[in-house]
Formats: structure tokens, sequence, C-alpha cells
């Protein structure tokens, strides 16, 4: 029997574990110490050279294959070169690199004008490659191939360097610049949500050996949603030790790992005290490890539900919150900061600005002056604290009245209203995109959940470095071909059937 997903690979002969393609280090994770990567997750099609944005304004489908020569003669593989191709130009001229520097507004005006036309152009285009190529594979509906998952994941070289970026369709799928219809097509999102469920796997032969066949079952278990799920139980105890974290990816979110890093590190040999300032720090930092839990972003336990349900409600709370309380809290934290110093003065706190310690010994030379503060009169401190009082109260009535006032989020038509949708076409959009970064992070070739990444460390990457500095470029493959695949069948395979059971009713 044909195998349904081989042609994802490069090679069938090896059957190996490819849930995920080769990755690139700007759209997704790539093998980290910059080690050559395997045949098996090298380019399936390379650009000779970097795509151009000088095209003509008029590009149809027709006249596209003239400025890509070499196209594969398969559907799926060669609208998947036209696709990153045109997602490539239009997030280029999205998020231009260079400042411009016009000589009149006239000349900037055209020049605004001609990017938005060629955008809306290449949207167009992007779109009727698609309806094109959903058109053509209409008929081939048996069960022994998927075009639209050979489409999403096939691998695609942007330039002929050897070490330059390989992307996919699916990788460009999380950039703000992609086509709203072309995220929320229902073919794209069906296809996204079944390589959750059951990963991108070949199937299984009946004419294999026994023990391979076995294996790959084993395999099969650990699917990006079951993969999740031992780094949604894991979010919290692993914070014992946050370098382990950290350290490998810091990024904005990171801050609570650091902080307890910093506040355990402080304190050796023993614990932070309990009336110390660390110890607080450390509190503050395992309530903003609690608050990550409802991010729509990995690690979160909200992969446990349906993503279509369970990810827009929170990415509708986090807009919320950000063009809500965000913008007042910014609004009001002049005033507020300049009450809490008057009131503070008023009712004769010891108040002492920081200058002052600096500027102490030159005022004694200037007069003597009368170091006991005394309150202002009544009318002052009541006055003051009622302003104060004010600002307080109109705070959460600015914020419910943004949350009340019809905004850009909120569906306009019940018809639209369902599933990824319900709180808004945006919040649908972002949710969508979360949930293909979620995919996309748990799809990766033997992945690690946190803390066994550890296992990768010592097990794949180092002996792969050494293999490297010795010389021996083939054995380093061989490893991450080989070696690597039995260090993560007995570290994180078992963890993978554990909850391939969990979810066995929905498979």
């Amino acid at each position: 029997m044909a195998d349904e997903r081989a042609h994802l690979l490069p090679s069938s002969s090896h059957g190996r574990r490819q849930r995920s393609l080769s990755t690139s280090s700007h759209w997704s994770q790539s093998l980290r110490w910059g080690l050559s990567q395997p045949p098996a997750r090298s380019p399936q099609f390379r650009f000779p050279s970097r795509p151009d944005d000088i095209l003509p304004a008029d590009l149809t489908i027709n006249t596209l294959e003239q400025y890509l020569p070499g196209l594969p003669t398969a559907a799926a593989p060669r609208a998947a070169v036209q696709i990153i191709w045109l997602l490539y130009l239009i997030t280029e001229a999205a998020s231009p690199t260079e400042r411009v520097r016009y000589s009149s507004s006239r000349q900037e005006w055209l020049e605004t004008s001609r990017v938005k036309r060629t955008q809306e152009n290449l949207e167009n285009l992007l779109l009727a490659v698609w309806r094109d190529f959903l058109n053509e594979t209409r008929d081939n509906s048996g069960e022994e191939r998927d075009e639209i998952e050979e489409l999403l994941w096939y691998r695609v070289g942007l330039s002929g360097d050897s070490n330059g970026d390989v992307v996919r369709v699916v990788d460009m799928l999380t950039h703000d610049s992609v086509p709203i219809q072309f995220v929320c097509d229902p073919a794209l999102q069906i296809s996204l949500y079944r390589t959750w469920r059951h990963g991108l796997l070949p199937r299984l032969s009946p004419h294999d050996p026994a023990l391979p066949r076995m294996l790959r079952h084993f395999d099969r278990c650990t699917t990006p949603r079951n993969d999740s799920s031992p780094v949604s139980g894991l979010t919290g105890p692993p914070a014992i030790i946050p370098p382990t974290f950290w350290a490998s990816r810091p990024s904005f979110g990171s801050w609570p790992f650091v902080f307890i890093a910093i506040s355990l590190l402080y304190s050796l040999p023993f614990s932070p005290a309990p009336d110390g300032s660390f110890r607080s720090l450390m509190v503050l930092s395992f309530l903003g490890l609690v608050v990550g839990l409802h991010s729509a972003y990995p690690p979160t336990p909200l992969l446990l539900f349906r993503p279509n349900t369970a990810l827009p409600f929170a990415v509708y709370i986090r807009t919320i919150f950000t063009q809500t309380v965000t913008p007042t809290l910014a609004f009001f934290a002049p005033v507020l900061l300049a009450l809490s110093v008057f009131l503070s003065l008023s009712v004769a706190d010891p108040f002492v600005f920081p200058w002052v310690a600096l500027t102490s010994n030159f005022a004694e030379h200037i007069g003597p002056s009368d170091p006991v503060s005394h309150p202002t009169p009544y009318t002052t401190r009541i006055t003051i604290f009622s302003f104060y009082l004010l600002v307080l109260m109109s705070i959460p009535f600015y914020i419910t009245s943004l949350v009340l006032l019809p905004t850009r989020h909120l569906s306009t038509s019940l018809e639209t209203a369902v599933d990824w949708d319900t709180f808004g076409t945006l919040s649908g959009v972002r949710a969508r995109r979360a949930f293909v970064h979620a995919l996309i992070v748990y799809s990766q070739p033997e992945h690690y959940p946190v803390p066994l990444n550890i296992a990768r460390f010592l097990w794949v990457t180092i002996p792969r470095v050494v293999l490297e500095v010795l010389g021996r470029p083939l054995a380093s493959e061989w490893w991450a071909e080989t070696v690597a695949i039995w260090v993560w069948r007995g570290w994180v395979g078992w963890i993978g059937l554990w909850f391939a059971l969990i979810w066995l009713a929905g498979r």
C-alpha cells in the first residue's frame, strides 16, 4: 500500500518520524549551535536567488510562472512554492527595513499608493492561487494523499545558499501581514486541526516488519496535541530550576524565571528569607507564572481543550486588557503619581526625595531649615484627597466605557459569531495565528518539552558538536537521524503514549 504521507519526506526508505519538517531561523525554530541539518530536513525546493519585489503591477497566475523557473509539476508542491513566494513578498513589503526620505508630500503619496496597490494585487493573486489549487485537487478525494497537508508543510529554500532560510507555508501563517481571508480559509483550518490531533506521520504499511511497525505505532502516539499536554502540567514545578528555560531562549515572557533565578542565587546557600525583598520578588514571579497560564501561546493548559473554543477567549481578554486597561492606566499615571506625592506631603509623611540626600550638605550652608515636616491645612488635605479619589474612581469608569463601546473586535453578524470568531474577527484571526504557532512548536522533529530538553542537550546536541569538531559531518547527521530518535523515545515517547490513552476517545 502506498504511504499516504511519504511524499512529505525526501527519502521514503528511511521511514523515520517526521511530524514537522525543516524550520527557518526567521520564521520558526532551527537546530541549535548552527549544526548542519540532516538530509530529511533539507528543502525540497530551493529558489536560485532571494525573491525580488520588482514585479509588474498586473501580475497574474499565467505570468507568475515566468518569475519562478523550474517549478515542480505536482499540484501541491507547485502551489506551495508560489504561495511562499507571494507571502514572502507580502510580508517584506509590510515591514520595510529601510527608511526612505521623499522630496515632497506628493512623491510620498504616490509611492504609498503604489505600495498599497501592489499589496492588494499580491493578496488577490495569493487567494487566486489557493482557489485554483483547491479546484485542481477537488477530485482527488482518495485516502492515499492529502494535498492540503503537503502544501502547508512543503519545505522551500529562499535562496541558493545551502545554509539559507528554509520555510513552509505553515511557518508564514503566523505573520500579521498574511491576508485574513487566507488564514481563515475553512480547508486550511481543517488541515491544521487534523495535524494537531494526528501529527505529520506516514501511514503504516502492512508490508513493513513487525518491529518497525510497532515503533511507528509508538511514535504516532506523540501528536502535537499530546506533546503539549505534559508541558501544560510542567509549567509550574520547573520554576525551581529556572535557568534551564529562560537561558536558552530569553524573551519578555521569561521575566518570572529570571527573577526567581536571581532570588534563589542571591540567597544561596539558603532559601529567600520570609521577610526579605527577594522572597516578595519570588512570590510576584510565581504569580506572573500563574497569569501566564492564561496566555494563548505555549506553554498553556488552554491547549488541552479545543483550540477554536479556548484560544479566542484568551486572545479577546488580552486584547481588551491591552486596549482598555493599559491605555487608561498610562493616561492617569502622571496625575496619580503627582497626587500621591502631594497627598503624602499634605499629611506630613516622612517623604524624602531622592535628590535630598545629595544636596543636604549644600542646604546646610544656605541657611537653617526645620527638619520636622508639618501637616498642611485641613482644607488642602481634603481637596487633594478628594481629587485623588475622583481619579481612582474614574479609572474603572473609563475602562468600562471602553469595553462597552462598539469596537472593531465585535462581530457585526450573528452568522460569523461561531467558534473562532465568537469574540470578533480580529480576535479570531489572532487566535488562529496563536494556534498555528503552537502547532509549529509541538510539530518539531523529536520535540523535547521542558525540562526534558536537558536530555536533548546532553545526548544529542553535545555529541553532534563533538562530531562536528572532529570533522565527522556524516556521523553527526547519522547521530541526529538514528540515535536522537531513540533518546526521544526513552525520554518523551512514553509520556506521549500516556496522554494518547487519555485522548483515545477523541482520536
